[in-house]
């Protein structure tokens, strides 16, 4: 019985460094090897043109319609005040 017992101790020691010495070698495997990095780039389109300059298209062209309309308006209130 103590023989067998030394059977399977031996067996055991030798299968243990046989199943480590592969975990033991994937990591030096990998150590030469530089990690990989991904960049990502994200192209962004705006916000939709929210802070473009169209609306300063569109403000600039009311202001100069409001500005010839008041304009308008004065000269022909003036003009109907006058005295014939």
């Amino acid at each position: 019985m103590a023989d067998e017992k030394d059977a399977a101790t031996a067996a055991a020691a030798e299968a243990s460094p046989a199943a480590e010495a592969p975990a033991a070698e994937a990591p030096a495997a990998d150590a030469g090897l530089a990690p990989v990095i991904v960049i990502k780039k994200v192209i962004d389109d705006g916000h939709g043109g929210a802070h473009g300059g169209a609306w300063k298209i569109a403000l600039a062209d009311m202001m100069t319609a409001m500005m010839a309309f008041f304009s308008v308006d004065v000269a022909a209130r003036r003009v109907q005040c006058r005295p014939a």
